[in-house]
């Protein structure tokens, strides 16, 4: 091979596997959306959303596999008391002990932060994120659970 045909070569593996890193993540984004389409309508409402970030948080802190999340599980994710405390607390509505579901989707929902990331996302503004509004706002989206709010 002579030397220009190796430098093109050497330019086009680069772009190729940037292509395949991006399809990849495209691929991600729409296995993250079907996931969290619970009705199959091919667009988000806030409750699919809100859920789907609560499995996600489950997944992180339930080390048991209960689905709930202890105050044990919350503290083997803060190690340090005291604001971790209030937060825990903040959530657990029912003082037992645990975060379950309706408590985790209540606090997610009602979060200011969290309701406007859902807000911002969709650009479409038909207060529904489709698979295009949900890609553009995986990379924040991904990073969103319970232990990201404060109180």
């Amino acid at each position: 091979m002579n030397r220009i045909a190796s430098q093109i070569l050497s330019a086009a593996l680069p772009l190729t596997a940037a292509a395949a890193l991006l399809a990849g993540c495209a691929t991600v984004a729409h296995e993250g959306f079907s996931k969290a389409d619970a009705d199959q309508s091919n667009a988000l409402d806030f409750h699919e959303f809100a859920t789907s970030a609560h499995e996600r948080s489950l997944n992180t802190l339930d080390l048991n596999g209960d689905n709930y999340i202890s105050a044990e599980e919350w503290h083997a994710a803060h190690p340090t008391p005291g604001e971790a405390d209030e937060h825990f607390n903040h959530i657990d509505k029912d003082s037992d002990g645990r975060i379950e579901r309706s408590e985790a989707l209540l606090y997610l929902k009602e979060h200011v932060g969290f309701g406007k990331l859902y807000k911002d996302s969709d650009y479409s503004g038909d207060g529904m994120l489709q698979i295009e509004e949900y890609r553009d706002a995986e990379p924040a989206y991904l990073q969103l659970h319970l232990l990201s709010f404060k109180v």
